[in-house]
């Protein structure tokens, strides 16, 4: 469900409290951490298991967390049929009948794993600033991309923006379902990138760096969410160790 009074709705019940995982008790005690209460967005999304409530806790091995479905969350998710697909990071959508524009609404309250405001401006930014920047992508983003060319973006509001396609893109919804993430965390990100960053800082970041270009600096920045401790993110785990670490934790 989109919203806890989506699930209310369609099923008639109602989510009574918000419970903390033990893992987080000690933190959430102490005052280090809001409770899950003040945590969640206020449009939260509501997964139903199909057996029920999960227990937290255990470990969990995989051979690797970088770019893959265990890492990421999708702006659009395949439901279990895994033909249909409904909003995921996104609350809601609209779409003409053409099939040329989506209007992308966010989730109220929802942040990132530093506590900054998770808004449009992650989406626009990233849009505008890598995606149409020949500089960083000289053919563009395939995923954007129709027979005549890019897409444009507009910003709506802090929680709402379109996507123009200047032909039909009916699977767009779908694509938006398996696709690395088109936003990044625009406050921690912007100083790395030559169309927003000061020149005069940005080349002296580069220098310290010992990388050869902006370009290579802002990919070892964003560490594809899995390699940099320093990035903030909205996905499930935050990576505590570097990329050149014999396990990642």
């Amino acid at each position: 469900w989109a919203t806890v009074a989506q699930y209310k709705k369609d099923t008639g019940k109602t989510i009574s409290r918000y419970v903390d995982p033990p893992v987080l008790a000690s933190k959430v005690k102490s005052g280090a951490l809001p409770a899950a209460v003040s945590r969640i967005p206020k449009d939260a999304q509501v997964v139903a298991g199909p057996n029920g409530v999960g227990q937290s806790g255990g470990t969990l091995q995989v051979r690797s967390l970088g770019g893959s479905d265990l890492l990421f969350e999708y702006p659009f998710s395949y439901n279990a049929d895994q033909k249909t697909t409904s909003p995921n990071i996104i609350k809601s959508y609209e779409a003409n009948s053409a099939r040329t524009e989506y209007t992308m609404r966010l989730r109220d309250g929802m942040k990132w794993s530093d506590g900054a405001p998770f808004t449009a401006d992650d989406w626009v930014n990233y849009y505008k600033y890598i995606a149409l920047n020949k500089d960083y992508a000289p053919q563009g983003i395939s995923a954007f991309v129709t027979k005549s060319g890019p897409a444009s973006i507009t910003k709506i509001d802090k929680t709402t923006f379109k996507y123009t396609f200047k032909d039909p893109y009916w699977n767009f919804l779908y694509t938006m379902s398996r696709l690395t993430p088109p936003f990044v965390p625009w406050h921690y990100m912007k100083d790395f990138n030559s169309m927003s960053a000061d020149p005069t800082k940005l080349k002296a970041l580069v220098a310290a760096s010992g990388l050869p270009n902006w370009q290579a600096l802002w990919d070892s920045k964003l560490g594809n969410y899995a390699d940099n401790p320093k990035t903030p993110t909205i996905f499930r785990w935050v990576p505590t160790s570097l990329p050149t670490a014999p396990v990642k934790v």
